[in-house]
């Protein structure tokens, strides 16, 4: 997997900037992670996890829910989370004032 672009980028941001928590709160990477996937699955907006794969890995959406196993969709997640610096994408689309939905 490749890093994505910033027109994805903000893609991404807009599917999943609801969902990151800040940073000063927690410690460990694995953590922040698992914020991320437990605020999405708490929301029930499984979609956007999808989503959110599907962006950052450049596969339709039907051949992540057809062909992966959640073992394998949720290896997508983390490695496209960590290729993409989802920390430092956050704090500069804080920096630029970046509205995303936010429920």
């Amino acid at each position: 997997m490749e890093a994505i672009n910033l027109d994805k980028a903000i893609q991404l941001y807009d599917v999943i900037g609801k969902y990151l928590p800040d940073r000063e709160d927690i410690d460990d990477a694995l953590e922040y992670v698992h914020e991320i996937i437990h605020s999405i699955l708490s929301k029930e907006n499984h979609i956007d996890y999808i989503n959110a794969i599907s962006i950052m890995t450049g596969y339709k959406i039907a051949d992540i829910i057809g062909n992966s196993t959640p073992e394998e969709a949720l290896s997508l997640f983390i490695e496209g989370l960590t290729i993409n610096k989802i920390i430092e994408l956050k704090s500069f689309m804080e920096n630029i004032e970046w509205q995303t939905k936010r429920s």
